[in-house]
């Protein structure tokens, strides 16, 4: 008999479409911040507030400043997994080789 011919993958990452547009939301802000003040230190405690709510010049939490950064990441990563993964949307984007996932 023939020996099989063994099929090698070669592993690739993929880019989630979800999660690009979760974080397009704090990039945004954070790039307007930057343009308004042209100042680092406000600028990465702006980044630092918008991801944990903790605003380092303050010293205060402000949980409702994450719903410009961490809640559209979250969001992101959770339609990519849930919708992409669970409705077989990635799978198709797989077989069709596209370097992409929702």
């Amino acid at each position: 008999m023939a020996r099989r011919k063994t099929k090698r993958r070669r592993p690739r990452m993929k880019i989630s479409i979800a999660m690009i547009g979760g974080l397009l939301v704090p990039v945004t802000h954070l790039w307007s911040t930057w343009r308004a003040t042209n100042n680092l230190e406000i600028t990465g405690a702006r980044a630092t507030e918008i991801f944990s709510g903790y605003n380092p010049l303050t010293r205060r939490f402000d949980l409702g400043a994450t719903a410009q950064g961490l809640l559209p990441v979250a969001i992101g990563v959770l339609v990519s997994r849930f919708i992409g993964g669970g409705m077989g949307i990635n799978r198709q984007m797989a077989s069709m080789r596209l370097p992409i996932k929702l």
